[in-house]
């Protein structure tokens, strides 16, 4: 990462620009917003991915809206590397989580409504816990904002 401007590379699984339509890989979340799954794995235990999201409509220049939004935005999809590395998916019937915390660190300002990728990783998860941690980065590159979170996650007996 060049320090000076705060650009990295993104995760070789996610491509070096967005392509809106382009992968049929594409998974829409309904609502105001859209995500796109960069990550498309063969071994369901690799606790990482990439998304790329916006909201679906332009908004105000308004830095401290955006910022807002970015903190609802983040807590979207972070737990899904918590739960790859459990093994699980979030249709695995009487599946309970829980968020035990978030924090989210502002890096500088970005535009919701334009496209930014959102890499997640879970570097811990046993025990029925898990620490996810995600980077959000515009398509340039540059570091808007890193968030951390811990989930507890509980899975029914084995019968």
């Amino acid at each position: 990462m060049d320090r000076t401007t705060s650009r990295a590379t993104p995760p070789p699984c996610a491509p070096t620009r967005c392509r809106t339509g382009s992968s049929p890989r594409a998974r829409w979340m309904s609502g105001t917003s859209r995500h796109r799954s960069t990550c498309r794995s063969t071994a369901r235990r690799k606790p990482h991915q990439a998304v790329w999201m916006r909201t679906r409509k332009r908004l105000a220049d308004d830095p401290a809206l955006h910022r807002a939004i970015l903190g609802y935005l983040s807590d979207m999809t972070i737990q899904e590397s918590i739960l790859r590395a459990h093994g699980v998916s979030w249709s695995t019937p009487g599946l309970k989580l829980a968020s035990l915390d978030h924090a989210m660190w502002w890096h500088r300002d970005g535009r919701v409504d334009e496209w930014m990728l959102y890499v997640q990783e879970s570097p811990s998860a046993q025990a029925g816990r898990g620490l996810a941690q995600g980077r959000i980065y515009t398509e340039d590159g540059v570091l808007l904002a890193s968030v951390a979170q811990e989930v507890m996650v509980r899975l029914p007996a084995p019968r």
